[in-house]
């Protein structure tokens, strides 16, 4: 009940690079990295995260667990992007099948007035080996947000349903119509695997 505590486990580290504006290289938020963590039926445990190497490089990376968090595998990469990455989120299924969701702007142009940004989701069913991806949300204008310092998906996020996922997520203009920034919800249900 909390009396007592393991011992802290390093799973992975992961550096606070600055997102930056992919025009300017000006810093858009300070940091990246923001981490989400969900467990799973079987003792399983997810820890997802977006890793950020300048303008044009961006990955979403997860590291899995099978014993409950007592140790952990090697980092397995959901995608690997020439646009940054930011703000992921994971879940588990009831039936196990784990999703992940992050914004990216590899669909922003150069050059243009927008900082064209868009919502992903991802799934593997064999513990983050394999991943099937589409698109869930976007394009909005991230320069039209008007956060400062708080990255604009710090309220999203992602919740295991018995077969599927349930995502909140923040869009700005021209898909938010209420304000600078909308809070978006979706339910996320993947096929079911072959034979089922």
């Amino acid at each position: 009940g909390g009396q007592t505590w393991s011992s802290p486990l390093r799973i992975t580290t992961v550096p606070q690079t600055a997102v930056v504006d992919p025009d300017t290289g000006e810093p858009i938020y300070e940091f990246c990295c923001l981490f989400g963590m969900a467990s799973g039926p079987r003792n399983r445990a997810y820890v997802a995260y977006t890793r950020v190497r300048g303008r044009h490089a961006g990955r979403v990376v997860v590291v899995g667990s099978s014993n409950g968090g007592q140790s952990w595998g090697r980092p397995r990469t959901v995608i690997s992007l020439d646009a940054e990455a930011l703000q992921a989120a994971v879940a588990v299924a009831g039936d196990g099948t784990v999703g992940v969701t992050w914004y990216d702007f590899r669909n922003d142009k150069a050059g243009d007035r927008a900082l064209t940004t868009d919502y992903w989701f991802a799934y593997s069913r064999d513990g983050g080996k394999t991943w099937h991806r589409s698109h869930l949300g976007g394009p909005f204008n991230l320069r039209s947000s008007r956060r400062v310092g708080r990255p604009v998906g710090v309220y999203q996020g992602l919740a295991g349903l018995p077969h599927g996922f349930a995502a909140t997520f923040i869009q700005a203009r021209p898909r938010a119509r209420h304000g600078a920034e909308d809070v978006f919800f979706a339910r996320v249900t993947p096929p079911l695997p072959r034979g089922r």
